[in-house]
């Protein structure tokens, strides 16, 4: 299931990046892949291209996809996945965060940096979009 937080602004999508890392650790993963999608500024064949990081460097990788212009949160597509692919998260061009696991754990933990002041995300059931509060 997909679940999708409310709109973010630019320093709320960087407060949940940046809480990121050890809410990945608490569920216990040292690696993670990365992507650039819509709207990153780099060439195409750059996009859309899986780069396997630890789960502890990706502030760094953040921080320096802000600060070459790369990534623009809120404006641009980065996702994180899991390697086994369990837990996905992309901070979206629509400046939203979407979110994605089976696990109510994983989602619950992933949720949390952004619930407290946005507990309601939307997720679509069937044809018709559904509220769920974290």
């Amino acid at each position: 299931m997909d679940y999708v937080s409310a709109t973010l602004t630019r320093e709320e999508v960087i407060a949940y990046l940046t809480a990121l890392p050890a809410v990945l650790s608490g569920l216990g993963l040292t690696d993670c892949t990365v992507m650039y999608g819509w709207d990153c500024d780099l060439d195409i064949d750059d996009l859309w291209q899986d780069q396997v990081i630890k789960v502890t460097d990706f502030s760094s990788f953040l921080t320096a996809s802000i600060e070459r212009g790369i990534f623009r949160p809120g404006s641009s597509d980065l996702f994180i996945t899991s390697l086994d692919g369990a837990v996905s998260i992309r901070a979206c061009h629509e400046s939203d965060v979407h979110l994605s696991s089976s696990s109510d754990l994983a989602l619950a933990a992933l949720a949390a940096p952004i619930a407290g002041r946005h507990p309601e995300f939307t997720y679509k059931s069937g044809d018709s979009w559904q509220s769920r509060t974290f």
